[in-house]
């Protein structure tokens, strides 16, 4: 198995560098962060790019120990959305208005990270941040086909904590949209009402230390009801990660009596 990367050309899916015309992509991967600063460009410090290159190189190495024989030939693209979501008027700009000087350190990551997940709740924010990452997730997924017009391969979505999180409501929403019917409340359905389709399907949606079990708890929701429909969910955690949660004891209720199974 080979395993390039590929970046595209504007603030969502990072630098650019030129397409190789030989390659026979078989698998896309869109990787999408969790919370708090995603770039280095960003003040504080984001390390997502850093370790989205580590995860390429560990994937790298598995497939070649691994799935060699099978000749497939995995792309790798990213999407940011941290310094869009604080740089709306209505976030950053207000927040240090309100923000104490006294103990800095504790309050960037009160306001860059668990602010995050804040806006994210929030009705207003909630929706400008789904309708963002669609946004980006379309833009990242139309440059790679602009750069791959022959690829007819399977697209999965890889998403860390609230990304997770957030990209499974996407799905959920075009699952629900298909079947005119929005599972929870009011404020479900008005969280979704005039934001944009995802313009592709992917196959597989896997979440790393995504708090989406608890999530579900929290606002009361049946996983039978809220669920992505067709779409593949392969939810992984590390067993002492606080924002991670188990998700299939919601599908039946045996599975709290059975160990989660490990990943070597």
């Amino acid at each position: 198995m080979r395993f390039s990367q590929r970046t595209g050309s504007n603030g969502s899916t990072g630098k650019s560098t030129e397409p190789r015309e030989d390659e026979n992509v078989t698998h896309l991967l869109i990787l999408v962060p969790g919370t708090g600063p995603q770039s280095e460009n960003e003040t504080p410090k984001g390390t997502f790019d850093k370790k989205a290159v580590r995860f390429r190189e560990m994937l790298r190495s598995m497939c070649a120990q691994e799935f060699e024989y099978t000749g497939a030939n995995v792309e790798m693209v990213r999407i940011l959305y941290h310094a869009d979501l604080h740089a709306l008027e209505t976030a950053k700009e207000r927040m240090d208005k309100v923000t104490l000087p006294s103990i800095p350190w504790i309050r960037s990551i009160d306001n860059e990270r668990i602010g995050d997940i804040l806006y994210y709740y929030s009705t207003a924010h909630g929706r400008r941040m789904l309708a963002m990452i669609i946004n980006k997730l379309n833009a990242a997924y139309t440059s790679f086909i602009a750069a791959h017009p022959t690829f007819k391969g399977p697209v999965s979505i890889v998403a860390h904590s609230l990304g997770g999180l957030i990209c499974y409501e996407i799905l959920y929403m075009m699952h629900a949209r298909r079947r005119g019917c929005v599972a929870g409340g009011e404020w479900e359905t008005q969280r979704f009402v005039g934001l944009p389709d995802l313009e592709f399907e992917p196959e597989r949606l896997f979440t790393m230390g995504s708090p989406h079990g608890g999530t579900m708890v929290f606002r009361h929701l049946d996983f039978a009801e809220y669920t992505m429909g067709p779409v593949g969910f392969h939810n992984i955690f590390h067993p002492y990660d606080p924002f991670g949660y188990r998700t299939e004891t919601l599908v039946d209720d045996a599975y709290a009596d059975i160990p989660a199974v490990p990943i070597s």
